[in-house]
């Protein structure tokens, strides 16, 4: 008797200890998911019967196309309005193939879905050397939570944060990038973070590219530079005129200074234009000759 008496006793302290929590089973899309009712969360508006998202009360496998992977007990589960997942938290260090490579994602990291039922974003379990185009990126463990790798739908990267400083050739400049850096869907580098102030050829320009976590450098697709920060200020050739810059400026895909921010007044065509300023300029039909220049005027709200 006494042996039972401290049975019930144990199963009473538990009980107060961890309290019994009701769920439920919510099917969407033909998949049934098991959720702590108490943290069940739907639409608004039009949207109110809508399931929208839930904490999963046991472990849980999604299958996605050819992958598969669990889901974590007492993490949330997020939907879009269609009734599929939007993200989840892995329980587990997985493997998933996206495109034609291998992707090793953290234990417990969160793990983004597109509607059409494709990981968009994930957090590395490990530094990954991973291959784009002809070159090889070694990208960071997802540690803090703006580290994280995000692809396009066809599995190829999107963005992602590198471990190192890396070389890449692009255009006909050479760069050393780190930090954050993109891709556009075809592999051509997008944008990227200078680990160093880079001579680069713009056109006619070389130029001194400032090198910061905080000023990025854009390129367009076929490896032109489409716009960054100045390391000091400049004078740029624009059409037969030098004018003097500081800060971003922009180019063309053929090399013609599009934008900039004023480093002291300048004149063109009798008018001043004060320091300071943001210049708009346009060119004439060969991209040669400079016809005009604009202050540049941020759109209303």
């Amino acid at each position: 008797m006494k042996k039972i008496g401290k049975i019930l006793l144990l199963i009473l302290i538990t009980g107060v200890l961890y309290p019994m929590e009701n769920t439920k089973e919510i099917t969407l899309n033909g998949k049934t998911y098991r959720f702590y009712e108490k943290d069940l969360l739907y639409g608004s508006g039009s949207y109110s019967d809508v399931f929208w998202r839930g904490i999963l009360a046991e472990d849980t496998v999604l299958k996605l196309g050819k992958n598969e992977m669990v889901l974590a007990k007492k993490t949330e589960l997020c939907f879009y309005y269609s009734g599929k997942p939007a993200y989840g938290y892995l329980a587990e260090e997985t493997a998933l193939k996206l495109g034609d490579q291998i992707f090793q994602f953290g234990k417990k990291t969160r793990i983004d879905f597109s509607e059409n039922e494709t990981v968009i974003k994930g957090y590395l379990a490990e530094d990954q050397e991973i291959k784009i185009g002809s070159a090889l990126f070694l990208f960071k463990k997802g540690v803090q939570e703006y580290e994280d790798i995000e692809f396009y739908e066809n599995g190829k990267i999107k963005l992602g944060f590198l471990a190192k400083n890396t070389s890449v050739k692009i255009g006909k400049n050479s760069y050393l990038l780190f930090k954050g850096i993109g891709f556009y869907p075809s592999g051509k580098i997008d944008y990227g973070h200078l680990a160093e102030n880079t001579q680069a050829w713009v056109g006619k320009n070389q130029i001194i590219l400032a090198g910061s976590e905080y000023h990025s450098v854009a390129f367009y697709e076929d490896g032109s530079l489409m716009g960054a920060t100045l390391a000091e200020d400049q004078e740029i050739k624009a059409g037969n005129l030098f004018i003097p810059l500081t800060s971003q400026v922009s180019f063309s895909k053929e090399g013609n200074l599009t934008r900039g921010v004023l480093a002291k007044p300048f004149v063109f065509k009798n008018q001043t234009y004060p320091q300071f300023k943001t210049i708009v300029l346009q060119y004439d039909e060969d991209q040669n000759e400079l016809i005009d220049i604009k202050i540049f005027k941020y759109p209303e709200r």
